[in-house]
């Protein structure tokens, strides 16, 4: 995007363009920038679609009970529950995946006006 300052004279009524350098450019762009929150409510957004916060406390609390049970080797754990951990570790990867990508658009300067397109969160 190509910016210009436009100068008016007051005594001829003159108007003169001038463009704007890239410095002018650089501090405009990111002066219209959307803010960071903005990209972490996506991110909060999309990890719920993942899981929802219910269903993370949960698998913490089932971590947390299978544990404090059978010890820290999932393989004494029963079977449903190895199978349960498996699935939510899967989720746990995608979550991760998405606060990974949370932090690059967020590093990115200036964070793209359309930050919530999936283009970005691939």
């Amino acid at each position: 995007m190509s910016r210009i300052h436009v100068i008016t004279d007051a005594a001829t009524g003159k108007i003169t363009q001038i463009p704007y350098t890239a410095e002018e450019e650089a501090a405009a762009d990111l002066a219209n920038q959307p803010p960071p929150s903005a990209v972490k409510a996506e991110a909060a957004r999309r990890i719920d679609l993942i899981m929802k916060d219910y269903e993370q406390r949960n698998a913490l609390a089932l971590g947390q009970e299978m544990v404090l049970t059978y010890g820290p080797d999932a393989t004494k754990w029963p079977a449903d529950k190895r199978a349960t951990l498996s699935a939510m570790m899967g989720k746990w990867a995608a979550i991760k995946a998405v606060r990974v990508r949370s932090n690059d658009i967020e590093a990115m300067k200036p964070i793209p006006a359309d930050f919530t397109d999936d283009e970005h969160w691939q």
